[in-house]
């Protein structure tokens, strides 16, 4: 019983970690970095430890922000194996309708910030330059 609601409670802070990066971290990646379609993971780290979001699933925002080469070439240096296939497919399941075709600016088109209505899709930038 103890490791299943052990479990229960991991997989609902893995949820409610996701839910921050879908509804809040492009906002902030878009701020920081200009409106993107995809961000290196560096920018993504960087956004997610600067607005306190949480950490522990930054895996999940790296797959969801950034492109397969970029994803692969962070697991590497950082010694993960999970598949950025299933990852983006556990995100689409949740919030895409399955669709794992996603990329940045199809998260969040108009996003909260600083408690403010902020339209991002107004911003002209198509690539986001900053180092990995």
């Amino acid at each position: 019983m103890q490791k299943t609601n052990m479990r229960f409670f991991e997989n609902f802070k893995k949820r409610l970690a996701i839910k921050g990066y879908y509804k809040k971290l492009a906002g902030f990646l878009a701020k920081e970095y200009g409106r993107a379609n995809y961000y290196k993971p560096g920018q993504i780290t960087k956004t997610i430890e600067k607005n306190n979001l949480n950490e522990r699933y930054q895996v999940y925002a790296i797959a969801m922000y950034s492109e397969l080469n970029n994803y692969n070439s962070y697991c590497s240096k950082n010694d993960i194996s999970v598949d950025y296939d299933e990852l983006r497919k556990e995100v689409a399941d949740c919030h895409f309708d399955g669709n794992a075709n996603f990329n940045a600016s199809d998260v969040v088109p108009i996003t909260y910030i600083d408690d403010k209505n902020i339209d991002i899709t107004a911003s002209e930038h198509s690539d986001a330059s900053a180092e990995e």
